[in-house]
């Protein structure tokens, strides 16, 4: 198995793991893949009755999303690595074809972990390093999406620690030189 590898120097790292003002939920992805995230909002917007936050998703076109609320940003390399690290949890749910988000490593969770993000997520498609209370929290519904919020938002010690363990686990195991060497094994194996 060759795993997804992600380069890791062009990323930012998160070194601040407090919360100035409202806490600040982020999202990025493609336009298909926001209509996950879409259903949350309703959540999320219940939510911030009890934590003050604020909800920023970065997407190529205007999926829907309610503006009263969320901040929509298109997807701007000169500013996506900076705004990246302003966020204090990441999101990334999953739903739709659930045979395609078994079958992939999702990507969205290592640029994350690349940017020591704390990351609450569902756990289709997550690389298998990642494990529950250790490198992210899982989500099964939206009492779990409200449940793992509120506990990262109450315990900077624990929004630290899930940031550097994940940063830690894409490093050894989703970095660009290990995998480039698993292919190099790959290709230079003969087949029995």
């Amino acid at each position: 198995i060759h795993p997804l590898a992600i380069d890791t120097s062009v990323y930012k790292e998160k070194t601040d793991f407090s919360i100035q003002g409202k806490l600040h939920l982020y999202w990025t992805g493609n336009f298909i893949n926001s209509q996950k995230l879409l259903p949350l909002v309703p959540l999320l917007k219940k939510l911030s009755e009890k934590i003050p936050l604020r909800l920023t998703v970065v997407c190529p076109a205007d999926a829907g999303f309610d503006k009263s609320f969320c901040t929509v940003k298109p997807w701007n390399e000169n500013t996506f690595f900076n705004e990246l690290i302003e966020a204090d949890i990441a999101l990334y749910p999953v739903g739709g074809n659930l045979d395609l988000e078994k079958s992939k490593t999702a990507y969205k969770p290592l640029e994350y972990a690349a940017a020591k993000i704390p990351t609450v997520a569902s756990p289709l498609g997550l690389t298998e390093f990642f494990n529950n209370d250790s490198e992210v929290l899982l989500v099964k519904d939206e009492a779990d999406w409200e449940k793992q919020i509120s506990r990262l938002a109450s315990d900077e010690s624990l929004r630290k620690r899930l940031a550097e363990n994940a940063n830690h686990k894409l490093k050894q195991h989703h970095n660009y030189r290990m995998s480039f060497e698993k292919l190099m094994t790959a290709i230079n194996t003969p087949v029995a």
